[in-house]
């Protein structure tokens, strides 16, 4: 049952990573360019920054080794352009060459936030309450997937929460246009 329980979290963490970022998303890509934009500028998830260099040694010393996904060559030879690491139980989106940040997200029972204004296990309302009425919301009721996200269209920014019987079980962060890529 454990064992599940870890390869659906997982799965659903790769969804709230991704769904702005892949091509078969363009549905929520309207939401997002639709929404009206609110400011996420400085924001962080558990003090890690998008466009932070994983392979600086300043980045390693603060925060760890990234341990880079056991399926980056699968997707690699799909034709993704970026990477995914592990660090602190984050999984990041890591430019193949430059190693940038692309994407931050986190789905577990370890304490995690959002520049400290949503955790892991808040209920939805403070989450509008911290980030506002401008937001879109998308559900998959076959995936039981159900996000709100915010949009900062002058930075380039989309954060993703992820909730479950209006609690905080996913947090992501990530630019919200053309940086998390494939190849056409």
């Amino acid at each position: 049952m454990i064992r599940y329980r870890k390869i659906y979290i997982i799965y659903v963490l790769f969804i709230i990573l991704f769904t702005s970022a892949c091509n078969t998303s363009k549905e929520i890509n309207e939401y997002m360019r639709e929404v009206e934009s609110t400011n996420l500028s400085g924001e962080t998830i558990d003090g890690i920054e998008l466009g932070m260099d994983i392979s600086n040694e300043t980045f390693q010393q603060k925060y760890g080794r990234a341990k880079p996904d056991p399926d980056n060559q699968h997707y690699s030879a799909q034709g993704r352009k970026y990477d995914q690491y592990w660090i602190n139980g984050l999984l990041l989106g890591v430019d193949r060459e430059t190693n940038e940040i692309l994407s931050i997200g986190r789905i577990s029972n370890h304490p995690s936030s959002a520049e400290n204004r949503v955790e892991l296990g808040d209920s939805m309302e403070k989450v509008i309450l911290e980030y506002g009425d401008h937001f879109y919301t998308y559900n998959d009721s076959q995936q039981s997937i159900s996000v709100i996200g915010y949009v900062d269209h002058s930075n380039n920014l989309h954060l993703s929460i992820n909730h479950s019987e209006n609690r905080v079980i996913g947090i992501s962060l990530s630019y919200a246009f053309d940086r998390l890529l494939w190849e056409k």
